[in-house]
């Protein structure tokens, strides 16, 4: 929700997922964030909900290794 986006710092840096927890459908990732056009070609956009999205997703299909690379990127620049 965008509650628990607000609580992770901003919506702006938060990933969300739809799992299916039996694995009969995909699964969808994606960052919270909405388009933001105001600060379109400003070079201001914050990346990080993407790359967190993506450690979500890995974690899912069980790439635990490549998850915590991303993340400690992540960390590393935050």
């Amino acid at each position: 929700s965008d509650l628990a986006g607000a609580l992770a710092g901003s919506l702006g840096v938060a990933p969300t997922a739809n799992i299916d927890p039996e694995r009969r459908f995909p699964s969808m990732f994606e960052p919270i964030h909405g388009s933001a056009f105001d600060i379109t070609g400003k070079g201001i956009a914050n990346p990080i909900a993407t790359f967190w999205t993506a450690v979500q997703m890995l974690e899912h299909l069980g790439e635990r290794h490549a998850a915590a690379l991303i993340m400690e990127s992540i960390e590393y620049v935050c």
